[in-house]
């Protein structure tokens, strides 16, 4: 759920995109 929102806002460039793969993932795995 926390995840889900995260993808939602504009994701800032210091955040590498390997986090943002993990959280994805973290979210299909959830719903």
């Amino acid at each position: 759920m926390i995840a889900r929102p995260a993808l939602a806002a504009p994701q800032p460039v210091s955040i590498p995109p390997q986090k943002i793969q993990l959280q994805s993932h973290c979210a299909d795995s959830i719903t």
